[in-house]
């Protein structure tokens, strides 16, 4: 064995350390970063990481966290309801992949997952499609557990799925002690020539509650991303 102190040992562990020369084995690694610069299939911890979709924390810039700060994901339960076929499910795929789903199948109960950026904070959306068939079953008490918000969604060209909001509030209101936070959201806007909710009586309505109003077109990817960021926003305010 060599004399490891030597001039020349030394000279040559240089050499070795230089850039460029080998790989550095104590480099830790980011993921397998592919072309586009995002995170390709085989991810952290070897788990399958999912593209990004438009406006999630993996599109959303870095600059809000100070250097050397971790972000901090925080995680938040919303639950849409609505009478069947007025979108919900649609609305949540698009939403979470975005794409939409022309086929109509009654949902029993789905459940979501998105991340979402917003004001310089990592969230994680646990997405609870409910069932919506008619007013027995369009609200289970469970619905409640450990959720911070509801969509309250009903179609602009079908006015009884308009009616049942109020019916749904009410519920909403019943089985939540806390001050909870609403939306109510006209889905369909695509088909503003079958309108049957005019928008002034479906802001009179969100106005009574106190809550934001928005439509969209989950079919045209329409302002559905307004939807989440403001029901987020309005899970905040009752954090302050």
């Amino acid at each position: 064995m060599g004399n490891l102190c030597s001039p020349e040992a030394k000279q040559t562990e240089r050499e070795a350390r230089r850039p460029g020369t080998q790989p550095d084995p104590y480099k830790r690694s980011g993921g397998n970063v592919a072309s586009t610069g995002a995170l390709s299939a085989s991810g952290r911890n070897g788990r399958t990481a999912r593209a990004p979709g438009p406006g999630s924390a993996a599109n959303s810039p870095r600059g809000d966290y100070p250097p050397g700060v971790a972000a901090v994901t925080k995680q938040r339960k919303v639950c849409v309801l609505g009478k069947g076929m007025v979108g919900k499910s649609a609305l949540c795929i698009q939403y979470v992949e975005d794409r939409f789903e022309p086929h109509y199948e009654p949902t029993i109960q789905n459940s979501y997952t998105r991340k979402e950026h917003y004001k310089g904070q990592e969230y994680v959306f646990t997405i609870l499609d409910a069932a919506g068939q008619d007013e027995c079953d369009v609200f289970q008490p469970q619905f409640a557990l450990g959720t911070h918000a509801y969509l309250i969604v009903f179609s602009i060209s079908d006015f009884h799925s308009f009616e049942l909001a109020p019916f749904l509030y009410d519920k909403v209101r019943d089985c939540n002690l806390d001050d909870v936070a609403v939306v109510l959201v006209g889905n369909k806007s695509d088909l503003a020539g079958d309108r049957e909710v005019p928008v002034e009586e479906a802001m009179r309505l969100a106005q009574s509650w106190g809550c934001p109003y928005v439509e969209c077109s989950a079919k045209d990817s329409e302002q559905v991303r307004d939807v989440f960021v403001a029901v987020l926003g309005e899970i905040l305010k009752r954090e302050l």
